[in-house]
């Protein structure tokens, strides 16, 4: 019988795990695109946070893919649980329902891609991504911000809630 942990990290600030599982997903940085001009374009945040902008000027900014932590380990203390041997992306995640964030109109986001490459993909147990060596696992998350005419330059950022389901 599978044994599912589903997890979900808010907005960066807490992490959930039923009773017998103490498997974690924790935030660490949040998508964000930084300061950029007005104007019609788009601006894209790639995995490994590189910022390109075509039709808007970037600004020097802080701008970061948003980063998860994922720890299959089971680290309950004086419980014998079992450590997860995989993992998935669960479609129940919310990416940017409420729009990018920031200056001026909120901003959706589209063309989302993540290292590991596969992870959306990767959505149940019989298609999911083996944890190896210490069951530890960083995930990063990118995508693009099209900007319509008119918009408002300044910080634009979205907190992602991301839910993993783990796997013994």
């Amino acid at each position: 019988m599978q044994k599912l942990c589903r997890l979900l990290a808010v907005s960066f600030a807490a992490t959930f795990a039923p009773v017998n599982w103490a498997q974690t997903v924790t935030a660490v940085t949040p998508l964000a695109f930084g300061r950029f001009t007005a104007g019609a374009g788009t601006v894209t945040i790639d995995t490994s946070g590189n910022r390109s902008v075509t039709g808007v000027k970037g600004v020097s900014s802080t701008y970061t893919a948003a980063t998860f932590k994922l720890d299959g380990n089971d680290g309950a203390p004086g419980k014998k649980g079992k450590n997860a041997k995989s993992y998935s992306y669960n479609p129940s995640s919310s990416l940017c329902t409420t729009g990018l964030e920031g200056a001026g109109t909120p901003m959706m986001l589209t063309n989302f891609t993540t290292d590991p490459t596969d992870l959306f993909e990767k959505n149940s147990k019989k298609n999911s991504i083996k944890l190896t060596g210490d069951l530890k696992v960083t995930v990063t998350i990118g995508a693009t911000a099209t900007v319509k005419s008119g918009q408002a330059s300044g910080d634009y950022t979205c907190n992602l809630n991301l839910i993993v389901d783990f796997y013994d």
